[in-house]
């Protein structure tokens, strides 16, 4: 599980940053440059999304039907971000 939240971490501290990139005023993005970091950011939430189902999973198997649910929403949202 260790591995597993230092992605989530990752995740996490990326959208940060990201965010207060795409937020700055002293960095002036292009407009492809604004539409890859967005992009970026929307792959980075799902990671955190499906990390947390992954420990949800691991700290509780017997409610597996649930999160395997939730992910194969997480798969749709995936595809409608594309």
């Amino acid at each position: 599980m260790p591995p597993a939240n230092g992605i989530t971490n990752a995740a996490s501290t990326f959208i940060d940053k990201a965010t207060k990139l795409l937020l700055s005023d002293k960095i002036i993005l292009t407009d492809e440059q604004h539409t890859a970091v967005t992009s970026a950011i929307a792959v980075a939430q799902l990671t955190v999304k499906e990390g947390a189902a992954v420990s949800k999973l691991l700290r509780n198997p017997d409610a597996s039907a649930d999160i395997i649910a939730g992910l194969r929403l997480t798969s749709k949202d995936r595809q409608d971000a594309r």
